[in-house]
């Protein structure tokens, strides 16, 4: 099997009072990778049907009718608009021997099974003569595409379409051989296609591997870093990321929020997003291939098994069905990538129709500091715009006890057999703490965790409740399967528990902690948390590039589902200054919650929330209601100083001294100083006379020939200022 570099995991510590996180490990991934070489087609030609009929070829036909009953929508992505669930306007299936196409509105897609014993799915928009390829592995080494339940490698079995079928917006076809059968279902709409793949073992129980690549006309595999950018793109990594190094993998995993990848070909219109609604699924890349061009990074690869408490589960032999989006667009924007933006609307619609979703309107600085609060801080807190607040007794605000959903309390206490954790069979799996694990995969430890823990009427006192340590990796990012049966794996668990601790009635706020961000986890609850933003001496964990990168999805996501994710920002008062204002500005470009925790003196820290609290109202925040303007943002030590914007709000960190060209007509303008010394700035504003208030001052105005002010003037440092049109 291919090995790939990987940066070291790092030290993962939890926060001052909290069990003490995963040490730093060897972060190893081991990833598959796939090549796919051009492909001539024959021309199509035989029997062509249309949309309303029930197909049936020469192979047979055992579909069911399908019932379409989403609602569909329409909403403008950076590559155009794009409409979730709005069915292809046409479907027409050509059929002759050995080759299927599938024509639908905005592409084609067509199955080749003429030669070779691998079935190749060639998916054709119409806008570009570029089009994906979609096929088994023939791996370039053994173990990277096809292999039984023993790690013996099986890619000398040979694959057709034994079957075929068309019902209603549906064609399947069943790819078989003796040792196992997978069943590609696409379902048609104008911009995209939902493929379910369900695999069965047959005489063999497998794991078999499939890639993605795109391609010219002329049958080429387009390289994609061959101008120099990456070109991939997954939900929470660094969009930096190494291109040596190996790219997602199982899901869920340490730094990939959603099982999606969206990739572009270089200095052409060609993009696509493809992505799993399941709560465990396997995308990564790079997979390198014997054939199909060789593949490398430039391959997604995909791998169908089977699933129970233990991902991958090979041996158990079940049949298991993957849910996945598949979205061929143009993209027009310049960008060397895309930010899987079909998709984050797909995925949010369905995770909503499984799980539910929960996105509460809360103000985005959070306080959780478990210290005992004085009189100075809890007269603060509690009179702030803050909503959820650990400690508070405003009842207006949500406060919470923490709970950890892995450990017995108290620690000492054994863990029951049935609900622990076994990393291999007959071993009890421990933390790096020491203590023994119990998974929230079994419902009876569930149920303890919510009604038998001996110190409920502490948890039940609270309006939410903080379950930490909702862990589904160890410190090499290995998935925790379980060895001692239960019905799911332990993500699934955490999910089940959320939404049982809610339906218990003790708390109408739920609060998970992954350590790093989750997608189903994220919009099950009602806050996750990331612990790190920017590394400080005492908490040496740095994330803004997995942030930035989960934000740039997440916001993404249609406004009713979108989920909160509250980001930590460690510091000590006095020494890590920067960290905060980084943080905080952070905050306000992406979009995301924010927590300061520091455990200096109170007194220290109160100029900080102040600083957050007061930026946050400028952009329409209250404590029942998210913002609503979204700032324009600049960091003149590393942007310049110079900034043009319709924004009403814009938020200024760095040292420099910003010069401003306002093109938005507003009553008034808001700028905020994250900094920590006195500003000067320089604001062009529409034509009116205007004046400062919040600890901004305007030296001098000039009037334009233009018609447009000038004005000259500073603001305090920290504060958040308002200039409102007389």
């Amino acid at each position: 099997m291919s090995t790939v570099n990987e940066p070291e995991l790092g030290d993962r510590p939890r926060r001052q009072g909290l069990a003490r996180r995963i040490a730093g490990r060897k972060l190893k991934i081991f990833i598959s990778v796939l090549v796919i070489v051009g492909m001539v087609f024959a021309p199509i030609v035989s029997i062509v049907l249309n949309q309303n009929s029930a197909l049936s070829g020469s192979e047979g036909n055992d579909g069911t009718a399908i019932e379409v009953t989403e609602t569909a929508a329409t909403a403008t992505t950076s590559n155009g608009p794009f409409s979730l669930n709005t069915a292809s306007s046409n479907l027409t299936v050509v059929q002759k021997t050995g080759l299927i196409t599938v024509y639908a509105q905005t592409y084609s897609l067509t199955v080749d099974y003429r030669t070779g014993g691998y079935v190749t799915y060639k998916i054709q928009p119409y806008f570009t003569s570029d089009y994906i390829v979609y096929r088994r592995v023939n791996p370039a080494g053994p173990g990277d595409g096809t292999v039984d339940q023993y790690n013996k490698a099986m890619d000398y079995v040979s694959m057709t379409i034994s079957k075929w079928g068309r019902s209603g917006s549906t064609v399947w076809f069943l790819e078989s051989c003796s040792q196992f059968s997978l069943t590609q279902s696409f379902t048609f709409y104008k911009d995209y296609m939902e493929l379910d793949t369900t695999y069965a073992p047959g005489t063999s129980k497998v794991m078999t591997t499939y890639f993605v690549g795109e391609y010219s006309a002329k049958g080429s595999m387009y390289n994609l870093y061959s101008d120099g950018k990456n070109h991939r793109y997954v939900p929470g990594y660094p969009e930096n990321w190494p291109k040596a190094n190996g790219l997602g993998g199982w899901y869920p995993s340490y730094l990939m929020y959603a099982p999606a990848m969206d990739v572009r070909v270089p200095g052409r219109q060609l993009g696509v997003e493809w992505g799993f609604s399941d709560t465990e699924a396997y995308i990564s890349s790079p997979v390198w291939t014997k054939d199909m061009g060789g593949g490398g990074e430039s391959f997604i690869a995909l791998k169908y098994t089977s699933l129970d408490c233990k991902v991958p589960s090979i041996a158990s032999g079940v049949k298991e069905t993957f849910h996945q989006f598949i979205r061929p667009y143009k993209y027009t924007d310049g960008l060397a990538q895309g930010h899987d933006e079909g998709y984050a609307q797909w995925v949010s619609s369905k995770i909503v129709k499984t799980w539910g979703s929960h996105s509460t309107d809360i103000f985005p600085l959070t306080f959780g500091n478990m210290n005992n609060w004085d009189s100075t801080i809890r007269s603060y807190v509690e009179g702030s715009q803050i909503t959820v607040a650990m400690q508070s007794k405003n009842t207006d605000q949500i406060n919470w006890n923490y709970k950890s959903a892995q450990q017995m309390t108290p620690t000492s206490k054994a863990v029951p057999s049935a609900w622990a954790l076994y990393d291999s069979a007959g071993h009890p799996y421990k933390n790096t703490n020491g203590y023994y694990v119990a998974s929230a995969a079994s419902s009876a430890y569930r149920n303890y965790l919510i009604n038998q823990d001996q110190y409920n009427s502490w948890w039940w006192g609270s309006t939410g409740v903080f379950f930490d340590q909702c862990d589904s990796i160890n410190g090499y990012n290995q998935l925790l399967s379980d060895y001692n049966t239960k019905p799911m794996f332990v993500y699934d668990g955490f999910l089940n528990l959320a939404k049982e601790a809610r339906a218990s009635g003790y708390w109408n706020y739920i609060i998970m902690n992954s350590y790093t961000a989750q997608l189903h986890l994220s919009m099950v609850c009602d806050l996750t948390l990331v612990e790190g933003w920017k590394a400080v001496p005492s908490y040496n964990t740095d994330f803004r590039s997995h942030v930035i990168s989960t934000m740039l999805f997440v916001n993404n996501i249609p406004d009713q589902y979108r989920p909160h994710i509250a980001v930590y920002q460690n510091y000590v008062a006095g020494s890590d200054q920067a960290a905060v204002y980084s943080a905080v500005f952070g905050a306000a470009r992406y979009g995301f919650c924010v927590e300061l925790l520091s455990y200096s003196s109170f007194s220290s820290q109160i100029h900080n929330l102040q600083m957050a609290e007061n930026m946050f109202k400028a952009m329409g925040a209250s404590r029942h209601k998210d913002p609503t303007i979204t700032p324009a943002t600049l960091d003149t030590a590393s942007e310049g100083t110079s900034l043009t914007t319709n924004k009403q709000v814009i938020v200024v960190t760095g040292s420099g001294s910003p010069v401003i060209k306002e093109t938005g007509v507003y009553s008034k303008y808001m700028l905020t100083n994250l900094w920590s010394a006195t500003k000067s700035f320089t604001l062009t504003l529409p034509a009116g006379t205007y004046v400062a208030s919040g600890g901004m001052t305007i030296s001098s105005t000039v009037k334009n020939s233009d018609g447009t002010v000038k004005l000259t003037g500073t603001i305090l440092k920290e504060a958040t200022g308002t200039i409102t049109k007389k």
